[in-house]
C-alpha cells in the first residue's frame, strides 16, 4: 500500500516513523552528535557574543582591533546566516581596544591560560555587561602562535548574572577569509558540534565545516541537530523503503534528508550541489554518511575518533585539501560509468533521477 504525503512523495505506509524518533539522542552536556544541552548557548533566534582583545606584557597587541573584526565578524555572521537559512542571528559587541591580562603570555602556557578568561571579563566588568551574551570571544595577538580553541565548560563563567559556557580563543594571525573561516568553525562548537577530524588520522573534507575551516557548508544532520530543519523536512525510515525527492540542503525548503535510526548511530541521506556555502565543491550528487553517537559522545577522548563516516562513490585519489582531496569522490550521482546504487551502513540507496535544480529522486530501503 502506498500513500501520498504532501509534497507528493510516495513511501510505504508501515515504513515511515515520526522524525523524533531518529532525532539525536541526550548524550550529556558538551559539544557532540547528541541533542543540545539546554546550558549551551542557543542554536535558532538570536547569539549574542561578546568581543574582548587581550594582548600581554611580552606580546602586545599591534593589529588594531577594529580592522580584526571588520575581517573576521561580518563574514562568521553571514555564513551561519546562510547556512541556517536565516534560523540563527548572531550579534557581537566588541570592546575596541587592547586589554593587558596581568600575567605574562610565558606565564600563561605554562598553566595553559588558567585563569585568563576570568582576568579578561574583569578588565573591563564595570563597563561592559556580561549579563546580555551567551558566549565570548577572546581574540589575542598573532605573535601569540595559531591558538584556536573553544572551551564547553559545565561549570560556567558566571559575571553579571549571566552563566556563560562557552568561550572562543583566537589569535589574529592573518586579515583575511581564511583566518575567519577558523572562527566560523570554532564557532561550531560554540553551538555545540564536534571536531570531525582525528588529530594523527588523514581524515579531512570539507562536507562539513567541522572538519575542515576552509569552504564548505553542513551536514543535513547537524542543521537538523541544530534546529534549522524541521521534522517535516526529514524523513525518519526504521524498517521498509521510502522513495521520495530530495532538494539540495544548501537551499531553503524541501525534502532535505532521509534518517534511518541504528542502534548507537544514526544513517543519513541527503543532496549537495554547488550553491551558496558550497559553491566550490569538486563533486555534487547524494551524500551517504554514518553518525556514531558512541563516538560523538562529549565524553569521547579528544583527537583519536571521527564521529561520522562517509561512504565514498568513488575510490578517493590524492591529498590535496586545497582542491579534490580525499572524500571529494564521496557523492553518488546519475553520472555515465558510476553506480547508482549502493548497499551500506544497514541501508540500500538507489538513485532514480537527478531533477532541475539539483534536487534527487531516490529509494532508501532498510537492509544491507
Amino acid at each position: 500500500m502506498l500513500v501520498a504525503d504532501v509534497a507528493g512523495e510516495t513511501h510505504a505506509a508501515s515504513t515511515a516513523a515520526e522524525p523524533g524518533e531518529c532525532a539525536p539522542p541526550a548524550l550529556g552536556f558538551g559539544a557532540g552528535e547528541g541533542r543540545n544541552d539546554p546550558a549551551l548557548p542557543p542554536t535558532v533566534g538570536d547569539l549574542r557574543v561578546g568581543m574582548l582583545f587581550v594582548d600581554f606584557s611580552d606580546a602586545p597587541g599591534a593589529v588594531a582591533p577594529q580592522a580584526i573584526h571588520n575581517a573576521y565578524i561580518p563574514h562568521v555572521i553571514e555564513w551561519y546566516r546562510k547556512v541556517s537559512y536565516g534560523g540563527l542571528r548572531i550579534s557581537v559587541e566588541p570592546v575596541l581596544r587592547w586589554l593587558r591580562l596581568p600575567r605574562t603570555l610565558a606565564e600563561y602556557q605554562q598553566t595553559r591560560f588558567d585563569g585568563a578568561i576570568e582576568a579578561a571579563v574583569q578588565t573591563v566588568d564595570a563597563e561592559l555587561d556580561f549579563g546580555r551574551f551567551q558566549a565570548l570571544l577572546v581574540i589575542t595577538p598573532g605573535e601569540v602562535g595559531p591558538l584556536a580553541s573553544t572551551i564547553v565548560n559545565h561549570d560556567p563563567l558566571r559575571a553579571d548574572g549571566a552563566a556563560i559556557t562557552s568561550w572562543v580563543w583566537l589569535s589574529a594571525r592573518t586579515l583575511d577569509v581564511e583566518r575567519a573561516n577558523v572562527l566560523v568553525h570554532e564557532t561550531g562548537h560554540v553551538l555545540g558540534l564536534p571536531d570531525l577530524y582525528a588529530q594523527n588520522a588523514f581524515s579531512h573534507h570539507r562536507w562539513d565545516v567541522m572538519t575542515a575551516s576552509g569552504a564548505g557548508g553542513m551536514f543535513a544532520w547537524h542543521r537538523w541537530k541544530l534546529g534549522w530543519l524541521d521534522e517535516s523536512q526529514i524523513i525518519c525510515l526504521t524498517r521498509g523503503a521510502v522513495t521520495v525527492t530530495l532538494t539540495p540542503v544548501e537551499q531553503a525548503g524541501g525534502t532535505k534528508a532521509v534518517v534511518f535510526r541504528a542502534r548507537n548511530a544514526a544513517v543519513v541521506v541527503e543532496v549537495r550541489q554547488r550553491l551558496n556555502e558550497d559553491a566550490a565543491i569538486c563533486r555534487t550528487g547524494v551524500l551517504l554518511y554514518r553518525v556514531d553517537f558512541l563516538k560523538g559522545s562529549p565524553g569521547r577522548p579528544g583527537g583519536q575518533v571521527v564521529p561520522v563516516r562517509i561512504r565514498s562513490a568513488q575510490p578517493d585519489r590524492g591529498r590535496n585539501l586545497t582542491h579534490c582531496g580525499p572524500q571529494w569522490r564521496a557523492p553518488f550521482s546519475l553520472r555515465r560509468g558510476e553506480p547508482s546504487r549502493v548497499a551500506a551502513f544497514g541501508l540500500r540507496l538507489r538513485l532514480l533521477r537527478a531533477l532541475l535544480g539539483g534536487s534527487y529522486r531516490v529509494q532508501v530501503k532498510v537492509g544491507s
